[in-house]
């Protein structure tokens, strides 16, 4: 059904509607057992296409487009917030594998590069239990190309001010009738220089050195009876870690990771009845040195990780119909382990592993104007089976008519620890029980022409037993992990459109947010403003030509017990159609070259340009 949460991305001028999906390059259903996509899953939905306008190279880019997202500085890297959640609450998925690091709980979204994505799906609200264990805080999902259909081959290369540069090129070729194998290799190096503040009060430049290459390949044979999929991807990288949103200025370098990905999947088709299982595993090792500051002057450890996942799921799918009701009813079942061992110098070595399964079943109806999605399951942690907790979603659209959609949203999910909130050799806390949230929300999208969308979204989230650093254990080396309390959370979206891809469009999006709790107060989630607008302006000619105009404001926000100033910022895009198969893009960032601070004595870089030209031919 049509979603009421599918909000404007304001970056690209999108309206409140999902893309309508192309058949030649995206999946109806993902890799991993999962349910299938369609335009009800009430998430905003970017293309490839929209991706390319912008002139974007990897998730993190591409994710900054939308209004509702944060995407910023952070521990562990570039990092994601939705509404407040932060990204160990957000769902993670590429063709339905979740790939946060099992360790830290999270990913570095600049490292996934946007040469195979075809579609990237954001949903604000939390997950159904039918998607398995996580998702309190939302899902992000990546299609990508399917290895099936004609010879393709799309290159890419791209290069900026920063300095930075990147190379891709994927590739696929049919096998028989109904076979395909897609390829892909790329490379991105980077070099940006961020104004900060050494501890003797000198201003001076922290140059985070990036460098990444990534290959995989994907085996898939598709009939109308049903699909197998095998996939393989393998990246290395080196990149730094700034500090995280609680305390310190403690910096990460990260001399070397390695990364890899199996998967294995499929669907098959009888009639009214899907049944689609996978199966996968995935395997990261990783070496570290802690610097004190962005100096890099003092290394004070060194750290060795190797941490994997495997897991399996089998989904359940039976659609039905009587007169006008229609509807399918679904089971899901997975299995996840996750494991981890650390060992850096001045502390213990330690050691982890956390196995659990999710079992969950549910029914999604369309009758008229009404609309119908519920499911409810367990999440039952195999080594504390006393600790099992329920989870369930509920969310009834009403659609009157063809300007009005009304949609109410709650859901009941939780999350487990990381195992580095678990067993960090220095904050770890083997006592540690799950985060479970509450929430509750209205959705409110009008149309009273068709060049004009509005929308308004509020919401009530309330996270209990929020685990944090403890914010009273005194020094870095005695300070754990803990359930500290309840935190609540409210939030209010609101804006329109005007004229998507026309000529001359625009929009508008006014975003109010804020969080409290016993504890903390109204600081009790740091890197979370009150208020933020974005605005927009675009041109679209012909599909030759094109350009995108976005203004950006953010109020003060408290990160490390610091109050940083508001800040605002100015960007532009333009794109043109080269030739038949060749495309154009120049992006400006930070027009007004306004540096302000993303983390206490780290600023934002300044003015930056960069430059892409890219190729498809079939």
């Amino acid at each position: 059904m049509r979603s009421l949460a599918i909000i404007g991305v304001l970056g690209l001028g999108l309206t409140a509607r999902a893309q309508t999906p192309d058949p030649n390059n995206q999946y109806h259903s993902t890799v991993h057992a999962r349910a299938q996509r369609d335009d009800g899953a009430g998430s905003i939905v970017i293309s490839a296409r929209d991706l390319q306008k912008r002139g974007v190279t990897n998730l993190a880019e591409a994710l900054d487009l939308i209004p509702e997202v944060q995407v910023r500085q952070g521990g562990m890297g570039i990092r994601l917030d939705l509404r407040g959640a932060k990204q160990r609450s957000i769902l993670l998925l590429i063709d339905g594998i979740p790939v946060d690091e099992p360790y830290f709980g999270a990913f570095d979204v600049s490292a996934i590069p946007i040469t195979d994505i075809v579609e990237i799906r954001v949903q604000l609200s939390p997950a159904s239990p039918l998607e398995g264990p996580g998702g309190d805080g939302g899902i992000v999902e990546v299609t990508t190309l399917k290895a099936t259909g004609g010879r393709r081959i799309y290159g890419r290369v791209a290069g900026g001010s920063t300095p930075d540069g990147e190379g891709a090129v994927t590739g696929r070729t049919p096998i028989g009738e109904n076979a395909g194998v897609r390829a892909s290799a790329g490379a991105r190096y980077a070099d940006p220089g961020y104004p900060v503040l050494a501890p003797d009060k000198s201003n001076t430049t922290f140059f985070d050195r990036q460098s990444q290459e990534y290959a995989s390949l994907r085996f898939e044979r598709g009939t109308p009876g049903g699909r197998f999929t095998a996939d393989a991807w393998y990246g290395h990288r080196s990149f730094f870690i700034p500090p995280t949103d609680f305390d310190g200025a403690s910096i990460q370098a990260v001399t070397g990771e390695d990364a890899a990905r199996a998967v294995l999947g499929g669907e098959i088709l009888r009639g009214p009845l899907r049944i689609a299982l996978g199966a996968y595993g995935e395997l990261l090792a990783r070496t570290t040195d802690f610097y004190s500051d962005y100096t890099l002057q003092t290394k004070t450890s060194h750290q060795d990780l190797l941490t994997g996942r495997v897991g399996g799921a089998a989904h359940l799918d039976r659609t039905f119909s009587h007169r006008e009701l229609t509807g399918t009813v679904s089971a899901r079942l997975s299995v996840d382990g996750e494991g981890a061992t650390v060992t850096q110098t001045m502390t213990k070595g330690a050691w982890g592993f956390s196995t659990y399964l999710e079992a969950a079943a549910g029914v999604r109806l369309r009758w008229r104007w009404l609309r119908l999605e519920a499911a409810g399951g367990a999440l039952l942690p195999l080594d504390h089976i006393a600790g099992t907790w329920p989870e369930a979603k509920v969310a009834v659209g009403f659609q009157p008519n063809q300007w009005v959609m009304l949609q109410l949203i709650g859901a009941r999910k939780g999350r487990l620890p990381s195992l580095r909130e678990l067993y960090d050799p220095i904050q770890g806390n083997a006592l540690l029980n799950p985060e479970l949230t509450w929430h509750g929300e209205l959705q409110l999208t009008i149309k009273p022409h068709p060049l004009v969308a509005t929308r308004l979204s509020g919401y009530l989230r309330r996270i209990d037993g929020a685990i944090r650093l403890d914010p009273f254990g005194g020094t870095s080396t005695d300070r754990r992990n803990v359930n500290l309390d309840t935190i609540e959370v409210r939030g209010l979206e609101t804006g329109f459109d005007v004229a998507r891809e026309r000529i001359i469009g625009g929009g508008f999006t006014y975003i109010f947010e804020d969080a409290n709790s016993p504890t903390l107060g109204f600081t009790a989630i740091p890197n979370f403003p009150r208020h933020r607008v974005d605005a927009y302006l675009a041109s679209s000619w012909k599909r030759k030509l094109g350009g995108l105009v976005r203004f950006r404001w953010v109020s003060e926000n408290f990160v490390q017990g610091t109050l940083l100033p508001r800040y605002q910022t100015l960007d532009a895009s333009f794109w043109a159609q080269l030739s038949k198969n060749l495309r154009g893009t120049l992006r400006v960032d930070n027009l007004t070259n306004e540096q302000h601070e993303q983390l206490p004595g780290l600023r934002t870089l300044g003015t930056t340009a960069t430059a892409s030209i890219e190729g498809v031919w079939e």
